[in-house]
């Protein structure tokens, strides 16, 4: 993602001029993590076929 600094301003302004929390306005911005981009944990399964 992009610094955080250089839109700060604009999620400021979205946020407060349209009522926007700020997870949508960095969706409006083009600025969220897509669900696939975020760090998940992987579990392996247990073996059964002993």
């Amino acid at each position: 993602m992009a610094d955080k600094e250089n839109y700060q301003m604009a999620i400021d302004l979205l946020s407060c001029h349209l009522g926007l929390s700020e997870e949508e306005a960095k969706e409006r911005l083009g600025l969220a993590e897509k669900k696939s981009e975020q760090a998940t944990k992987h579990i392996p399964e247990p073996n059964l076929s002993r």
